[in-house]
């Protein structure tokens, strides 16, 4: 995917088996690790969610939505920022 730097970005999915309310968070590797952003959404009563983070570096970017105590997580997505 890319993206335009200082454009929102919206992650849309859906879960399953994940109660409706629970907060989700974006999470980008740096160094090889993992590091969780100030970035949240929530589950919705059909499971879906929407997540917005907006990108202001220009680079590459692989990014994560994962439940906050970790034991879900998406596919990485890799977002090249121009």
């Amino acid at each position: 995917m890319t993206v335009r730097r200082g454009r929102v970005v919206a992650f849309t999915g859906r879960v399953r088996d994940i109660r409706s309310g629970t907060t989700l968070v974006l999470q980008r590797r740096v160094d090889g690790r993992w590091s969780t952003l100030r970035t949240t959404a929530l589950v919705n009563r059909n499971g879906t969610f929407t997540i917005r983070r907006t990108f202001t570096a220009r680079g590459t970017e692989t990014v994560r939505v994962v439940t906050r105590d970790g034991r879900v997580q998406s596919a990485p997505i890799v977002v090249r920022v121009s």
